[in-house]
């Protein structure tokens, strides 16, 4: 058989993909309290698997990156093969050491069922040691008992004048005793209201009791309220913290007079809380 007649017989014959992706983490960053962000490269597209794990620990399976870790995908075309796999809800403050898996799209062929996926060694050769971030954030307040201008719920008492009532403010983590108070100001009925201050640094005060169960405080009056008025609560610096001692505080909202481009220069004004007593 002659060249010209050979040539003619050429034919591309695709090949099966049976080689895994490989893995680098290229970067971590901080993105939250308790949250990470890994910049992961692949060697073609794919999709990327992260998890960690205490510093120094037994290295996670492939198994477990793929059911318990998060993931991305990095499509055909993707810029330099790179995805963003985001890791929440670690625990804040904290040594970890980060760890990848890929899977290819080998399966996508008729002829192969399976992806690929790198070698357990590959896997190991992944690691990073990251770091999570100080919780540097105060608590935050998501929800009270009476709501915002709502009345209280008074312990019936009879003809008894007064209002005996439990107020309940829950946040959004655990939160602890401090030194400072909490101040419930009259802003109605001046004439007979009388102001409270509950010092938080003993479960008991001078007209009730204080308690923390995890997220919620209960502060109860056992000294009846004034009837038909209102009290603006004022968490003073330092009278509940979280367990970093980063200190809640609510106070007053801006005078009229206050110009919010000064806020630039000065603490914006902190939010209000207030509520109500039946008549």
């Amino acid at each position: 058989m002659g060249e010209v007649p050979m040539h003619a017989t050429k034919k591309l014959v695709p090949t099966l993909d049976t080689t895994p992706p490989a893995v680098v983490i290229a970067e971590a960053r901080q993105s939250g309290q308790g949250a990470l962000t890994l910049t992961v490269q692949l060697s073609e597209p794919g999709t990327a698997y992260c998890g960690v794990v205490s510093d120094q620990h037994h290295p996670p399976s492939q198994w477990e990156l793929l059911r318990q870790g998060a993931s991305a995908i990095v499509a055909p075309g993707a810029p330099g093969l790179l995805a963003s796999v985001v890791l929440s809800g670690l625990p804040q403050d904290t040594e970890l050491d980060a760890y990848c898996t890929a899977s290819d799209r080998a399966s996508a062929h008729a002829d192969l069922a399976v992806d690929n996926f790198p070698s357990d060694q590959a896997v190991l050769s992944t690691k990073l040691d990251v770091h999570t971030s100080f919780d540097s954030t105060p608590p935050v307040l998501t929800q009270t008992a009476p709501g915002y201008g709502a009345f209280a719920s008074c312990v019936p008492d009879g003809f008894d004048a007064g209002c005996k009532t439990t107020l309940t403010f829950e946040f959004d983590e655990d939160i602890f005793r401090g030194q400072g108070n909490i101040t419930f100001v009259c802003l109605s009925n001046l004439a007979f209201c009388l102001d409270v201050d509950v010092p938080m640094d003993s479960h008991l005060f001078d007209g009730g009791f204080t308690f923390i169960q995890n997220e919620a405080l209960y502060i109860t009056f056992d000294t009846p309220l004034v009837d038909a008025s209102t009290f603006k609560v004022v968490f003073g610096d330092g009278a509940v913290a979280d367990s970093r001692g980063n200190g809640f505080v609510i106070d007053v909202t801006c005078d009229p007079w206050f110009n919010p481009l000064w806020q630039s220069a000065l603490a914006p004004c902190q939010p209000t809380y207030s509520f109500q007593t039946p008549s």
